[in-house]
Parts: C-alpha cells; structure tokens; sequence
C-alpha cells in the first residue's frame, strides 16, 4: 500500500509515426493528451494497470522518498516529468526508469532537492535528451554519464551555482552529445581549456550559454571547429575574442543581450554563417569585413543605436542580406 499521492499522468491518444529528434521529445510530435489528476489511497499497481498505454508520465509529490517500482510496468513511457520532489532519493528513482526500455526524454526538476545527481543516471542508457531544472549547486556529473550512449540533448536551467570546467570533463565523454545547452545560471564558473575538451567532440554541433552573466568569453572557443550553432544570448559580453573567425562551419551566431560596442574583423572569416543575430547591444558600426559573408541569409540588428547613414552603408555592403533594424 502506498499513502495518498497525487501525479499527474498524460495520456497520449495518438502519435504520429516517426522517431523524435531534437530538443524536445513530445514537440516534434502532433499529440493529443488528455491529463488527468489522481489522488491515490489504494495500490498503485492496480492503478497503473489502467495506463499501460501511456506515453509521457509526470510525478510531482514533495513528500515522496522513492519513485514508486511500479512506475516501471509502464513499458511504453517515453517521456518523464521529476518536480519538485525535494526528499526523493535520485539514485532510486534512476533505477527505476533504468527499466523503461523506450524512455527517452527525462525532466527533472530538482529545486531543494538536496542529493547529488547519482551514478545510477548513467544506466538509462536509451536515454536522448536530458534536462535538468533548479538544481541550486551543479558541480559535477556522475562519470557513469559516458554510458548515455544515445544522448543527443544536455540542457541545464536555472542554478545558483554552475562549474563548467567539472562538468565538461564529462560531458567530453558523452560520445553522441550534438547539443548543449545552460541557461540562466547566476554563477557560471568557466575557463580556458573547457572548450577545448568540447571542441575534441566530433558530434557536438550546439552550444548554447544564455543568461549565465559571462562578462569574457574563453580564449580557447577557436577549439569549437565542429559547431554548426553558437549562443551567448542574454550576458554581459562587451568584446568577441578575433579568434572566433576560425569557426568555419558555423551556421548560426547569436549574441543579442549583450553590451557589445563593437565586432572584431575576422567576424568575416566565419564563411559558413547564414543567420547572425545582433540585436539588443550597443553597436553603431558593423567591420567592412562583414561584406565577406557571402552566405548571410538574415542579421538583427534590432535594438542598436545605428544612423540612418549606416543602415545604408550596411544594405550596400550585404545586398543579398535580408537585415532587421
């Protein structure tokens, strides 16, 4: 028997056919959910019974110590909501999960929860995309993260407290990690040499550090040949290191949200780069170098203090750009 516990379980009526990608598991997806809210005296097992055919589970329960074993009857799950369970052992509840053989997006949200993010991570081993919410300090993962032989997606939201030096060293080891993502980290601790592991990664091709108030981006971001997609949305940047021209493969730049005064040239080396978004900063001239850029689709520049006699310059130098002021 288990005391009263309320979750939240989606239904999923329908799915169509086809194996997700990306970010988000349930969005590339046309589904149809009916959500319904149980409130359980009576055994759990006879309750999940009843949801064999569930897709996506959500358990929220602040009291709950351990994720109930029979959570693991649910063979079809692909996607599972943790929140807000600040007593759960993790380590349990990874194990539990490590039994769901067709689970493949996992959110936890671990605000006040106290525990390190265990080794037993490490066994779900069908895992694609892991997203991690309100953990206050992230200092380290568990090195067992090198057997998500399939994770294609890390994402951090959200902490007080962020060492990404720690953190890359095992990251590195994740052989199919494509995209990595931190956003709003009030403390983010970075220095050379972590994106040098990062950049040893043939298969990564997104960065994303949005909102972790970097006033300095490290030297060593020349390391990251092999990325496609780069953002530092939302920082306090002020200078772009000149080495950043060395990312020939990059396809997408976004530095919006800044306090950048001015680019460097070598912003014309990155050959590849076919949407660059600017907006937001303190910019009043773009480098001549910027003409370059052969394959530059789109710019913003929205949110810049920018003349009327460099808008025209600009439109001159990038007459095949589509450029928002």
């Amino acid at each position: 028997m288990i005391k009263c516990i309320c979750i939240n379980i989606l239904l999923v009526l329908s799915l169509v056919a086809g194996q997700a990608q990306n970010d988000n598991l349930l969005s590339k997806h046309k589904l149809k959910m009916l959500t319904k809210r149980f409130k359980w005296t009576h055994s759990l097992k006879k309750s999940l019974k009843k949801l064999d055919q569930a897709y996506a589970f959500v358990f929220h329960d602040a009291e709950a110590q351990q994720l109930p074993v029979e959570v693991s009857r649910l063979k079809k799950l692909q996607y599972f909501e943790l929140g807000y369970c600040k007593k759960l052992h993790l380590g349990q509840a990874f194990k539990v999960l490590a039994r769901l053989p067709r689970l493949r997006f996992i959110e936890l949200n671990l605000y006040d929860n106290p525990y390190r993010i265990p080794s037993s991570l490490g066994e779900i081993q069908y895992l694609t995309a892991l997203e991690i919410q309100g953990k206050s300090q992230l200092h380290s993962f568990p090195i067992s993260c090198k057997n998500l032989q399939n994770l294609k997606l890390l994402s951090v939201l959200v902490s007080k407290s962020v060492h990404f030096d720690s953190l890359a060293r095992v990251i590195y080891t994740i052989p199919q990690l494509e995209r990595v993502r931190f956003e709003n980290c009030k403390k983010f601790e970075i220095s050379d040499g972590s994106l040098t592991l990062l950049g040893r990664m043939r298969s990564l091709k997104s960065l994303t550090l949005r909102g972790c108030h970097l006033t300095e981006l490290p030297k060593d971001i020349s390391s990251l040949v092999n990325l496609t997609l780069l953002s530092f949305v939302d920082n306090h940047l002020k200078t772009i290191p000149r080495d950043i021209g060395k990312l020939k493969q990059l396809f997408g730049l976004s530095l919006s949200s800044n306090q950048l005064a001015q680019l460097p040239r070598e912003i014309g080396d990155l050959s590849s780069l076919n949407i660059l978004i600017l907006s937001d900063n303190q910019l009043t001239t773009l480098p001549k170098e910027i003409a370059k850029l052969k394959q530059l689709k789109n710019l913003m520049l929205g949110g810049n203090p920018i003349s009327e006699q460099e808008k025209t310059r600009l439109k001159k130098l990038l007459p095949n750009t589509i450029i928002h002021f």
